[in-house]
């Protein structure tokens, strides 16, 4: 279950995804040493030319890196992938089939669910960062120095600083909307009550521009608040049409894949959409659609 994986830093979907990009790159021999205690594991690359008919894909997923700690992130430069670290602050690169370490971040307190989380790359090929610090989580960038094999992390400019953080329900995935915007996923770090209150940034889904600054078309005026009544967001996505969609992590089997709409809650004060993963316990809310994927098909087809 997608969602689910999270609770252990994501680790499972994690290196399911760089087995894909090892899939849709196709590694060459290691040209720089892989960080100690991590295996990678090389495969031929394709004939990159223009003329060169499109390469094999493989039958199934393909381990290209393993030995990570907690991998929780993956973004990409180009057709190189970065991956961050948890527990390590490191900010791993992979790019075709060589594992290095690109930089470790300062101040990183991890603590069970908090660490080095999220990370993003804007449109100017900065790496944006979410990380758990001193004072509470915090997202920070960089700029990226050198290039494929050579990546190095410029100083932190934080951009945000004070979220909520705990050693539970700390969120951390970010990611640019279509609108170049950054989208940061904040968890309600055990406090339920924020959730709820506008005037706190837990348990939301914020909006922002690249600098950290509140667009002025927020749903409310001089907020980063984007939508609200959030547990723990833990993945952000967009359809073709522009539709916003949020991985939210539950207790136990309660995961929830929600339709955003700017300025709602997802606890039943506005109406949105939910659907729940098979095999989910999740109750319906009272005045809530709330829509469960049957097994088979995994596609919302009926309310509950």
């Amino acid at each position: 279950m997608p969602v689910r994986a999270a609770r252990c830093g994501r680790a499972v979907t994690a290196l399911a995804a760089v087995a894909a990009v090892g899939a849709l790159l196709g590694c060459g021999p290691s040209r720089v040493p892989a960080p100690t205690g991590i295996t990678v594991t090389a495969v031929a690359s394709p004939d990159r030319s223009p003329s060169a008919p499109p390469a094999p894909q493989p039958a199934g997923p393909v381990v290209v890196a393993s030995g990570l700690q907690a991998p929780w992130s993956i973004v990409f430069v180009d057709d190189v992938a970065l991956i961050s670290e948890r527990g390590t602050a490191r900010v791993l690169e992979l790019d075709r089939g060589d594992l290095r370490v690109v930089g470790t971040l300062d101040g990183v307190v991890a603590a069970g669910e908090s660490g080095l989380l999220g990370l993003a790359i804007d449109a100017q090929d900065r790496l944006y960062a979410y990380s758990t610090g001193p004072d509470g989580n915090r997202i920070q960038r960089f700029a990226l120095t050198g290039g494929p094999g050579t990546y190095g992390l410029g100083p932190a400019e934080t951009i945000l600083d004070g979220l909520p953080s705990a050693t539970v329900h700390d969120g951390g995935r970010i990611a640019f909307g279509p609108d170049g915007m950054l989208y940061a996923g904040v968890g309600d770090a055990g406090d339920q009550s924020a959730a709820q209150d506008l005037d706190r940034l837990g348990g939301k889904i914020l909006r922002m521009t690249p600098d950290g600054q509140v667009p002025a078309d927020n749903p409310f005026p001089g907020s980063l608040v984007y939508s609200y009544g959030h547990r723990n967001v833990q993945g952000l996505a967009w359809a073709a049409d522009g539709t916003m969609v949020a991985s939210e992590f539950g207790q136990d089997t309660w995961d929830e894949l929600n339709l955003v709409v700017p300025g709602a809650t997802t606890a039943g004060r506005r109406p949105r959409v939910r659907w729940a993963w098979p095999g989910s316990s999740t109750p319906c809310c009272s005045g809530t659609p709330t829509r469960r994927a049957p097994a088979a098909s995994r596609s919302p087809t009926a309310w509950c």
